[in-house]
């Protein structure tokens, strides 16, 4: 029930069933709401719900900058690194908080600068200011800038959005060959199938004949396949449901050339939006995913928008 910009939870909801019921982006339902657990809502509990701001389309606001949302491998000494702090700092803020018992989506306070005594730090540039995009929200700086795993959109429903762009290149029995390997490859790699549902949908649209494409001048890599894996499987026609099964596990599990998701995932932090960071640049600037280095720069952005469920044209 909506009352005045309050909602009352209700049997069956998660954040992603009133983000569509109301029109707004999950993220912007986060963002006024720092302090609830999306994994954890009771029937009968209040959140509040964004105003026009926070419809869909429209660039979100960011969260307090007071406030920071834990990821996997989060711990104090981490966080107080990434942000150019100190952990008695971050203590200090926190009294109640056990560092030795960091909860995936816990809220903790951070500081809202520097410390004092701190005369080095690195400076994030301000984002240019974007036109704003129908269906698309605009996201950059560190990891808690961006959606919460636990605001991701399931991935029966990613399927089912991404189906149709799929078939505009392939055919249906190679979008079935595709919609049957990603969960088997997901369960076996431990990679998310919906980062690797994404993954192929920004790297390649899903489509399976996608040409092969070398990286820039001195390294001349080949990237290959649905996930245009380093060095991986390319298409033949002969052996089409092999093709898509080795692409997959090459994007997903890497190739004897070159990573693939999941040795991303445990070099960078345990935390899958490093993980795509660094399977498009081969580094990661923690302090602004939006900094391709030598790669796309919206890279992480695009693939934020999509794991979320956001559709847009062009994507």
């Amino acid at each position: 029930m909506s009352v005045n910009g309050k909602y009352t939870i209700v049997s069956g909801d998660t954040f992603y069933e009133i983000a569509k019921r109301f029109g707004v982006d999950i993220s912007a339902i986060q963002n006024v709401n720092p302090s609830v657990k999306p994994e954890s809502l009771q029937v009968g509990q209040v959140i509040d719900l964004p105003g026009p701001s926070g419809s869909r389309g429209l660039s979100h606001q960011p969260p307090p900058a007071s406030t920071y949302t834990i990821n996997s491998g989060d711990t104090f000494d981490a966080i107080a690194k990434r942000l150019d702090t100190d952990v008695p700092h971050i203590q200090s803020l926190n009294p109640e908080v056990a560092p030795e018992s960091l909860q995936v989506g816990q809220i903790i306070n951070i500081p809202s600068g520097p410390p004092a005594h701190h005369h080095h730090h690195h400076h994030i540039k301000p984002a240019r200011p974007q036109p704003p995009i129908e269906g698309y929200t605009y996201f950059s700086g560190p990891t808690h800038k961006f959606p919460h795993p636990n605001t991701w959109a399931p991935y029966e429903h990613l399927i089912s959005i991404n189906e149709r762009l799929m078939l505009l290149n392939s055919s249906p029995t190679e979008v079935f060959y595709i919609k049957k390997w990603i969960p088997i490859i997901a369960y076996e790699s431990g990679v998310d199938a919906r980062v690797i549902l994404c993954i192929i949908m920004q790297e390649s649209g899903g489509n399976v004949r996608n040409p092969t494409t070398l990286s820039p001048a001195p390294d001349f890599v080949k990237n290959t396949g649905l996930m245009q894996a380093h060095n991986g499987q390319e298409w033949d026609e002969s052996y089409p449901e092999w093709c898509v099964e080795r692409m997959i596990r090459d994007g997903a599990q890497g190739t004897r050339f070159g990573d693939g998701l999941i040795q991303c995932f445990h070099k960078w932090d345990r935390n899958w939006y490093h993980a795509c960071r660094a399977y498009n640049s081969g580094r990661v600037n923690r302090e602004d995913l939006s900094d391709g280095i030598t790669a796309t720069g919206h890279y992480v952005e695009r693939v934020a928008n999509r794991l979320i469920g956001n559709q847009w044209a062009g994507m």
